[in-house]
């Protein structure tokens, strides 16, 4: 929730609480805090190298690009990422540069979505770049933007990074990034709760009104 605070309310922060002698028992061995984002008691023997390049294969169906990733399980046997703890919700993405001004930048952790709308600044020539962890994409992401077009690079640490390039554009510009499967079954999910609450809130206004009826 912290997370989504900050990012609905567009400011700059940063969250830390690195313990290196956190364990299970004591956490973070002072005040009974158990709030680092690393633990020594979570470290799994055999996850200390370098995390490999990232095998991606691409594809593009209309306006939607994808990126499979096909080497997701060594990518995670890495020191980066051993003894980590709430990683589904620490790692995620976020506008390392944009052109022009955020109106939105949101991350849905449940729905694995990213959302980030701007408006083009004409005077600044750069592209706008996003990071994108593969970590909450065990099986690559899709892409949609409104304007312009993306590519895929990776950074120094094999992370990955879309690059946006919206140089001939003007106006209010979207991105969209999303686990295909996970996003469309979460937003299912919710449509169908939201019916069945619907649903029970009618039942009980309908059984007063019977019930009244009745009595009157």
């Amino acid at each position: 929730l912290n997370f989504e605070a900050m990012e609905a309310n567009r400011v700059h922060y940063t969250l830390w609480n690195y313990t290196p002698d956190n364990d299970n028992r004591y956490g973070d061995q002072w005040n009974f805090e158990d709030l680092s984002i690393f633990s020594k008691d979570q470290e799994i023997p055999g996850y200390e190298r370098i995390p490999p390049a990232p095998a991606v294969e691409e594809k593009k169906s209309g306006d939607t690009m994808t990126y499979a990733l096909t080497n997701q399980d060594q990518m995670r046997k890495s020191f980066l990422y051993n003894g980590g703890r709430a990683l589904s919700a620490v790692i995620r993405p976020y506008p390392r540069a944009v052109a022009g001004e955020i109106l939105e930048a949101r991350y849905d952790m449940a729905a694995h979505e990213f959302v980030l709308t701007f408006q083009r600044d004409t005077t600044v020539d750069a592209s706008t770049r996003v990071f994108v962890p593969f970590w909450p994409f065990p099986n690559g992401f899709s892409v949609t933007v409104t304007k312009g077009s993306v590519t895929l690079e990776t950074d120094k640490d094999n992370f990955g990074i879309l690059v946006w390039d919206t140089h001939k554009s003007e106006g209010l510009c979207t991105m969209r990034v999303f686990d295909p499967e996970r996003t469309a079954r979460v937003h299912r999910n919710r449509c169908v709760r939201t019916v069945l609450i619907v649903l029970a809130v009618l039942s009980i206004i309908l059984a007063f009104v019977l019930a009244f009826s009745l009595t009157s």
